[in-house]
Protein backbone atom coordinates (compact mmCIF):
# COMPACT_ATOMS: atom_id res chain seq x y z
CA UNK A 1 0.00 0.00 0.00
CA UNK A 2 1.52 3.42 -1.05
CA UNK A 3 1.38 6.12 1.56
CA UNK A 4 0.04 9.44 0.04
CA UNK A 5 0.50 12.32 1.63
CA UNK A 6 4.26 12.12 2.64
CA UNK A 7 6.48 14.95 2.77
CA UNK A 8 9.62 15.54 4.48
CA UNK A 9 13.05 16.92 4.73
CA UNK A 10 16.14 15.76 5.57
CA UNK A 11 18.71 17.92 7.78
CA UNK A 12 21.72 17.02 9.47
CA UNK A 13 21.32 13.04 8.89
CA UNK A 14 17.86 13.35 10.55
CA UNK A 15 14.37 12.55 8.80
CA UNK A 16 11.70 15.18 9.43
CA UNK A 17 8.42 13.80 7.89
CA UNK A 18 4.70 14.67 7.97
CA UNK A 19 2.61 11.41 6.84
CA UNK A 20 -0.67 11.89 5.69
CA UNK A 21 -3.43 9.22 5.36
CA UNK A 22 -6.77 8.03 5.73
CA UNK A 23 -7.77 4.85 7.46
CA UNK A 24 -11.26 3.82 8.44
CA UNK A 25 -12.48 4.48 12.35
CA UNK A 26 -12.03 1.97 14.56
CA UNK A 27 -9.16 0.71 12.32
CA UNK A 28 -5.45 -0.73 13.23
CA UNK A 29 -2.44 1.74 11.74
CA UNK A 30 0.77 -0.32 11.86
CA UNK A 31 4.49 1.13 11.20
CA UNK A 32 6.68 -0.72 9.71
CA UNK A 33 10.46 1.20 9.46
CA UNK A 34 13.20 -0.23 7.41
CA UNK A 35 15.73 1.84 6.68
CA UNK A 36 18.23 0.92 3.61
CA UNK A 37 22.00 1.20 3.86
CA UNK A 38 22.25 1.42 0.46
CA UNK A 39 23.98 -1.56 0.67
CA UNK A 40 21.02 -4.09 1.59
CA UNK A 41 22.15 -4.24 5.01
CA UNK A 42 19.58 -2.95 7.66
CA UNK A 43 21.21 -0.84 10.45
CA UNK A 44 21.87 -2.02 13.57
CA UNK A 45 19.56 -0.15 15.36
CA UNK A 46 16.51 3.25 14.15
CA UNK A 47 14.87 5.34 16.55
CA UNK A 48 11.38 6.97 16.00
CA UNK A 49 11.09 9.89 18.42
CA UNK A 50 7.90 11.86 18.50
CA UNK A 51 5.24 9.26 17.02
CA UNK A 52 1.84 11.01 17.37
CA UNK A 53 -1.04 9.81 15.85
CA UNK A 54 -4.27 12.26 15.46
CA UNK A 55 -7.23 12.44 13.61
CA UNK A 56 -6.44 16.67 13.65
CA UNK A 57 -4.81 17.43 10.11
CA UNK A 58 -4.23 21.28 11.03
CA UNK A 59 -1.01 22.29 10.08
CA UNK A 60 0.37 25.72 12.09
CA UNK A 61 1.91 28.62 10.02
CA UNK A 62 4.93 29.38 11.44
CA UNK A 63 6.00 32.10 14.02
CA UNK A 64 8.08 33.15 16.37
CA UNK A 65 7.93 32.59 20.33
CA UNK A 66 11.28 34.38 20.89
CA UNK A 67 12.55 37.47 18.36
CA UNK A 68 16.26 37.97 18.08
CA UNK A 69 17.07 41.04 19.83
CA UNK A 70 16.38 44.54 17.89
CA UNK A 71 19.88 45.77 17.61
CA UNK A 72 23.43 44.19 18.60
CA UNK A 73 26.51 46.30 18.44
CA UNK A 74 29.97 45.09 18.22
CA UNK A 75 33.58 45.71 17.38
CA UNK A 76 35.22 44.22 14.36
CA UNK A 77 36.62 40.71 14.74
CA UNK A 78 34.04 39.47 17.37
CA UNK A 79 31.72 36.58 16.56
CA UNK A 80 27.73 37.45 15.51
CA UNK A 81 25.88 35.03 16.95
CA UNK A 82 21.51 35.65 16.09
CA UNK A 83 18.75 32.96 17.12
CA UNK A 84 15.08 32.96 17.20
CA UNK A 85 12.88 30.46 18.37
CA UNK A 86 10.44 29.13 15.79
CA UNK A 87 6.97 27.58 16.43
CA UNK A 88 4.42 25.77 13.42
CA UNK A 89 4.58 22.45 12.07
CA UNK A 90 7.34 21.05 10.60
CA UNK A 91 8.83 20.42 7.94
CA UNK A 92 9.76 24.73 8.16
CA UNK A 93 12.39 26.37 5.99
CA UNK A 94 14.78 29.01 7.11
CA UNK A 95 16.58 31.37 5.44
CA UNK A 96 18.67 34.43 6.91
CA UNK A 97 18.48 37.66 4.70
CA UNK A 98 20.78 40.90 5.09
CA UNK A 99 18.86 43.91 3.82
CA UNK A 100 16.07 42.00 2.30
CA UNK A 101 18.88 39.86 0.32
CA UNK A 102 19.07 35.92 0.77
CA UNK A 103 22.31 34.85 2.42
CA UNK A 104 23.73 31.68 0.54
CA UNK A 105 23.46 28.91 3.18
CA UNK A 106 22.13 30.38 6.00
CA UNK A 107 19.43 27.72 6.60
CA UNK A 108 18.84 27.31 10.46
CA UNK A 109 17.36 29.34 13.45
CA UNK A 110 21.06 30.50 14.35
CA UNK A 111 23.08 32.59 12.24
CA UNK A 112 26.93 32.97 12.93
CA UNK A 113 29.78 35.48 11.19
CA UNK A 114 32.89 34.37 12.59
CA UNK A 115 35.17 37.80 12.95
CA UNK A 116 32.81 40.22 11.56
CA UNK A 117 33.75 43.58 9.56
CA UNK A 118 32.29 46.71 8.75
CA UNK A 119 30.84 45.27 5.71
CA UNK A 120 28.35 42.74 7.87
CA UNK A 121 26.76 46.05 9.27
CA UNK A 122 22.63 45.81 8.45
CA UNK A 123 19.50 44.63 9.12
CA UNK A 124 19.10 40.89 9.18
CA UNK A 125 16.01 39.01 9.12
CA UNK A 126 15.05 35.45 9.47
CA UNK A 127 12.56 34.53 6.69
CA UNK A 128 10.36 30.87 7.90
CA UNK A 129 8.09 28.89 5.67
CA UNK A 130 5.73 25.84 5.41
CA UNK A 131 2.68 24.37 3.49
CA UNK A 132 0.80 26.31 5.57
CA UNK A 133 2.15 29.74 5.67
CA UNK A 134 5.67 32.14 6.27
CA UNK A 135 6.43 34.80 8.92
CA UNK A 136 9.94 37.03 9.03
CA UNK A 137 11.31 38.35 12.26
CA UNK A 138 11.28 42.28 13.07
CA UNK A 139 15.08 42.58 12.14
CA UNK A 140 18.20 42.83 14.25
CA UNK A 141 20.48 45.83 12.96
CA UNK A 142 23.60 44.66 13.54
CA UNK A 143 26.46 47.89 13.82
CA UNK A 144 29.80 47.03 13.55
CA UNK A 145 32.62 49.86 14.75
CA UNK A 146 36.06 49.55 13.77
CA UNK A 147 39.17 49.02 15.46
CA UNK A 148 41.47 51.69 15.52
CA UNK A 149 45.26 51.03 16.02
CA UNK A 150 47.32 53.68 18.44
CA UNK A 151 50.18 55.07 18.29
CA UNK A 152 52.60 54.31 21.09
CA UNK A 153 52.98 57.72 23.35
CA UNK A 154 56.62 56.94 23.22
CA UNK A 155 57.57 57.91 20.30
CA UNK A 156 61.63 57.20 19.33
CA UNK A 157 63.47 60.55 19.09
CA UNK A 158 63.25 62.27 15.88
CA UNK A 159 66.31 62.09 13.49
CA UNK A 160 69.28 64.52 14.12
CA UNK A 161 69.57 67.03 11.30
Amino acid sequence: MAVPGLSGVTTSGELSAILFFDFPAGGNLYVLWFDDNGDGSTDGSFTINNFLVSNDLTINPPGFSVQPPAQIDLIECKNLTITATVTGTPPISYQWRLNGGDIPSANSATFTIPRVSPLDAGNYTLFVQNDAGNAETTGTMVNVTRTTSRLSSSAPAPWPT
